[in-house]
């Protein structure tokens, strides 16, 4: 009987042992991910900051090319003559 109960105890020990290396296991890749996770969140961050920068860029950009479209006064076009020989002024 006492062999029987070693032989159960040391198989639940090396069941436990499994268990807590699988544990163990599961801590190092949580660890690593929030590493990893807050890496990405510094990136996310930086990336955030630099689409601003371009944004701001754009828009001074288009301020630029548009400024003038919207403050010039209508300009009048003088009739053309379509006739350049057409001498319409009575020298004949």
């Amino acid at each position: 009987i006492y062999e029987i109960q070693l032989k159960s105890i040391s198989s639940q020990l090396d069941n436990i042992d499994r268990v807590n290396v699988g544990l163990r296991n599961i801590r190092e890749m949580y660890e690593g991910s929030m590493h990893d996770s807050s890496r990405y969140c510094e990136e996310v961050e930086k990336m955030t900051q630099y689409m601003a920068q371009l944004n701001s860029v754009y828009r001074n950009m288009l301020t630029a090319m548009t400024v003038n479209m919207y403050n010039q006064p209508a300009r009048q076009e003088q009739p053309q003559n379509p006739n350049p020989t057409d001498n319409t002024n009575g020298n004949a």
